[in-house]
């Protein structure tokens, strides 16, 4: 029995020192023009989430004492908001006369839509008061 040979085709088999032949497949195609435009996009998004503030929050003074050198600020901070939130509160030193006496800022973490949460922030005072001094809260991000 003998097995018939496939009529020759023009080129083939290749020459074997011919270069391979390169072809484009829609799919490499397709997935390149998806990453240029869906990479972008998906960063553009993600900012947004990763960086939204608009959940509000309130934050009260609710003691301020000196300890020598040391203003100690106590204060709440409420989430108002429907998501979970970091906040950074800016607080200022002064003394009886109005002067600044030191600014610094607390970071409080995790605070739960609803939740109240009490923190402390220590500072070393720039100068010694001279006997009360009063903590205000002068930014909150």
């Amino acid at each position: 029995m003998t097995h018939a040979q496939p009529p020759a085709m023009p080129g083939y088999p290749p020459h074997p020192l011919a270069p391979p032949v390169k072809q484009h497949s829609r799919r490499k195609i397709l997935l390149i023009t998806a990453g240029l435009v869906g990479a972008p996009l998906a960063l553009l998004l993600g900012v947004g989430i990763l960086v939204d503030t608009t959940s509000p929050v309130e934050v009260k003074v609710t003691s301020c004492v000196a300890d020598g050198r040391t203003g100690i600020a106590g204060f709440t901070v409420t989430n108002q908001g429907d998501q979970t939130r970091d906040v950074a509160v800016r607080i200022e030193y002064r003394d009886g006369d109005a002067a600044r006496l030191d600014t610094d800022t607390s970071y409080v973490r995790d605070v739960r839509p609803g939740d109240t949460v009490r923190a402390e922030e220590r500072t070393d005072l720039d100068v010694l008061p001279s006997d009360v001094i009063t903590c205000e809260i002068t930014g909150v991000d």
